[in-house]
Formats: structure tokens, C-alpha cells, sequence
């Protein structure tokens, strides 16, 4: 289940219970999908741990959960989870983030099924990693968000290989994001989006510079791959809540 090595701390999620960092509503501030509001189920562990991540904490399993605001003990019910988000005024989507929801791929199951049960829209945030795990929730996922990790912008090794076989598997379901930084090379972000004309010629796909290198950063030391017009729907999008100091 976790090809980059166990997260920290004992994993045991289940069908019913899971290992949670907090529950919150905010705007979503990244993607295609910029601007609407939802419900965040941020989980806790994952074990490929960017360079880049700005939820570090969520690395690790924690004792307690933080869901609006309020304490639960980890691990937490799918029950308790839907319990709280039914109580949130009407959202866009609900996005079960993380950490990495699929290294939790029995419990992510649970809540996006109840989530689909209950009217509301799910929206599921992965690294796009865990092919064989993504099998297991796929039918109770509406909108997936594939991070694409280049190993000038993660410090990781690549995974192409799973890569490919994800998005595969999500079909139409997915939309990429590709997050590079002042370390990516031109010919790898290239090399990323003849992947994705390879295997999802129409698929939508977001440059995400990370904020020290910006927006103008990017259409400067990545215009000659933006001007080759490898995919159709190829955008160049910030964090625009960290531009709104939101979560």
C-alpha cells in the first residue's frame, strides 16, 4: 500500500474509520476549479513527502482531528464524518485531501460512497500514485486532481510508471496539476506533457508555480513549452488562496 515507505506512525484505516488532520470549509484555490466552495477532509499520512508541500503536518498520523474547529479522537468514523459535513451550508464539492487519501484507500472509500450517497458532489486531491488503490474508490469520485510530480520540483524519484497507469484508470474523472518551481527544467515539464497527450490527449492540465518562483517566472523559463501547443487545455494557474490568506 505504500510503495514510498510506511507513513509515520500505525496505519489501520478501515471501511468505517480513519486516520483524519481536520475538517474545514474554505474556497478552493487551486486547478480548474478555482474559486468555488467547499467542504476539505484533509487526511493524515503520506509518505512521498514533497519538497514543496505546504501541509507537512498532515505527514504524520496525529492523535486528534480537528474538525470545524472542534477535537475528535483519531482514529474517526465515516458516520462522524458525514455527520459534521451535512451540517455546512451548501457547498460546490466536497475534496477529500490529505496527506494522500489513497494510502488510506478503504476509508477513503467509505466516505466518498456516503458523501455520493447523501446528494453531495465528491472531489478527490492524490498524487496520482496509487493506481490499484484509485480501482477501489473510482466509482464514488466525480472530479479527481492528479498531481503529476517532477523530480526537480518533489526531490523524489520519478513515478511515471504509476502515472501513466492512473490517469488510465480516471479517464475523463481527471484533471492534472503540474506544480514546478526555479529547479524545473524546461525539457522536463515537456516531457511531462507528452506524457499526458500520450495517454489523455484531451485531459485539462494546470502549471502550478510554486510562489518563489511565480506566475511570470514561469510564462518566462516555460514559454517555449507553453508556445508548443502539446495539449489542448493547458493552463498556468497560482495558489490563489495563499494569494487570499485563506486556508
Amino acid at each position: 500500500m505504500f510503495p514510498f515507505g510506511r507513513p509515520r506512525g500505525l496505519v489501520q484505516p478501515t471501511l468505517n474509520k480513519g486516520w483524519v488532520s481536520e475538517i474545514f470549509v474554505s474556497l478552493q484555490g487551486e486547478g480548474p476549479y478555482i474559486g468555488v466552495r467547499q467542504v476539505f477532509i484533509r487526511l493524515s499520512g503520506c509518505s512521498f513527502g514533497c519538497a514543496y508541500c505546504d501541509t507537512k503536518q498532515a505527514w504524520k498520523l496525529v492523535k486528534r482531528a480537528e474538525i470545524f474547529g472542534k477535537t475528535e479522537i483519531n482514529p474517526v468514523s465515516v458516520a462522524a464524518v458525514l455527520h459534521a459535513v451535512k451540517a455546512v451550508g451548501p457547498v460546490h464539492s466536497v475534496s477529500i485531501t490529505g496527506g494522500e487519501p489513497l494510502e488510506q484507500p478503504e476509508f477513503t472509500r467509505g466516505l466518498l460512497k456516503e458523501l455520493k450517497k447523501s446528494g453531495f458532489k465528491t472531489y478527490l486531491e492524490t498524487n496520482a500514485a496509487h493506481p490499484l488503490a484509485l480501482k477501489q474508490v473510482l466509482k464514488y469520485a466525480d472530479i479527481i486532481s492528479a498531481d503529476i510530480k517532477l523530480p526537480s520540483a518533489t526531490g523524489r524519484k520519478a513515478v511515471w510508471k504509476e502515472h501513466r497507469e492512473f490517469l488510465r484508470i480516471a479517464g475523463s474523472k481527471a484533471f492534472v496539476k503540474i506544480v514546478v518551481t526555479d529547479s524545473t527544467a524546461e525539457k522536463e515539464l515537456i516531457s511531462a506533457l507528452l506524457m499526458l497527450k500520450n495517454v489523455s490527449p484531451g485531459i485539462t492540465a494546470c502549471i502550478q508555480p510554486d510562489p518563489a518562483l511565480g506566475i511570470k517566472g514561469a510564462l518566462k523559463k516555460f514559454g517555449s513549452a507553453l508556445s508548443k501547443g502539446i495539449l489542448k487545455d493547458l493552463r498556468v494557474t497560482p495558489q490563489v488562496h495563499k494569494i487570499a490568506g485563506i486556508k
